[in-house]
């Protein structure tokens, strides 16, 4: 397998199907930024089949991308038998940080597939593929663990929130340090995360509704200095905003995303999952039951709807309910 270098304009005579070969594509419907900075492949598996009775010899898989945002990427066989097939796995397409990073609105794209046998082209077609905005989480269009990538505890936002986490931690318990699961008590990490959402509380952000269906077509994420300057965010916003915090904190931070809506969680004692998303609700709840985790509202910082820490401990826990529709938890 190599680079190939530049994209190609594909040619004038648009997709070619032979029915010499049949290929499959396991990809991420959308492409963002997070995912260059992140080593996310765009294209997972390429599975392609002689469906045409003769052996293929010289056979080169070709894949590129428009407009312009990859390099493009090949890979060689010497032969290929009838009724075989070849998998390729994990195509190193090469996003450009300098195209995506400046991308400010979503734009639609094109995945191209070209397969030529002997050097005569036996397949050419194109895939649909969202190219989406620097700050947007793609959602269900690529690895739900990109989330993660949204939540940036070293930015200087973050250490103004736990400043004021400090000064709050001395008037509540005597003790300012912010030192994670040292202390090796659920109490003092459960103070610790009640200050974090106090500090934040008292920013008086304001609350704006997110995208329908963001949890599967994903949303644009406001960065800190974004949230702060703005004065407001979705609950998507608030969560990894105090999923950031958590973690600089020294705790490990978890973003729960139901239908409609997102709410953040910490570890209480030094623990995680063993896989960054889990998809049933009730291994939440099994450990918030056992007050290992707690899971809280983030829209309760907000004014207008601002509520007590305790307050946002019984809403989240609500939210795992049996009765209640749930989609995923990252434990960042």
């Amino acid at each position: 397998m190599q680079e190939a270098g530049e994209p190609p304009t594909p040619d004038a005579a648009g997709p070619v199907d032979t029915q010499a070969v049949r290929v499959e594509l396991d990809y991420a419907r959308g492409v963002a930024y997070a995912m260059q900075q992140n080593d996310v492949p765009v294209v997972q598996r390429v599975r392609l089949e002689n469906v045409s009775g003769e052996p293929l010899v010289d056979v080169v898989v070709r894949l590129s991308m428009e407009p312009g945002i990859a390099l493009a990427w090949e890979a060689r066989l010497d032969r290929l038998e009838p009724a075989r097939a070849a998998v390729l796995a994990h195509a190193d397409l090469a996003l450009r940080p300098e195209r995506l990073a400046n991308l400010l609105e979503r734009e639609r794209g094109l995945l191209w597939v070209e397969v030529t046998a002997g050097g005569v082209c036996v397949k050419r077609e194109a895939h649909p593929v969202a190219v989406l905005a620097y700050n947007e989480w793609p959602g269900e269009l690529a690895p739900r663990e990109l989330l993660a990538a949204f939540v940036m505890p070293n930015h200087p936002v973050v250490e103004g929130v736990l400043s004021d986490a400090r000064d709050l931690l001395a008037k509540e318990t005597g003790d300012p340090s912010l030192t994670g699961y040292q202390a090796r008590d659920p109490d003092r990490a459960r103070a610790l995360v009640r200050a974090l959402y106090d500090a934040i509380r008292a920013r008086g952000l304001s609350y704006v509704n997110p995208p329908a269906s963001f949890e599967s077509g994903g949303q644009k994420i406001r960065t800190p200095e974004q949230l702060a300057g703005a004065g407001m965010g979705t609950c998507l916003d608030l969560a990894v905003f105090l999923a950031a915090c958590l973690e600089q904190a020294g705790l490990h931070p978890l973003v729960v995303v139901v239908p409609g809506h997102a709410f953040a969680g910490a570890w209480l004692v030094e623990e995680s999952f063993p896989e960054a998303i889990v998809d049933e609700a009730v291994r939440l709840r099994k450990r918030v039951d056992l007050e290992e985790l707690c899971v809280f509202e983030c829209v309760s910082v907000c004014r207008g709807q601002a509520t007590p820490f305790d307050v946002a401990l019984r809403e989240g826990r609500r939210r795992l309910g049996e009765g209640e529709a749930f989609g995923f938890a990252l434990d960042v």
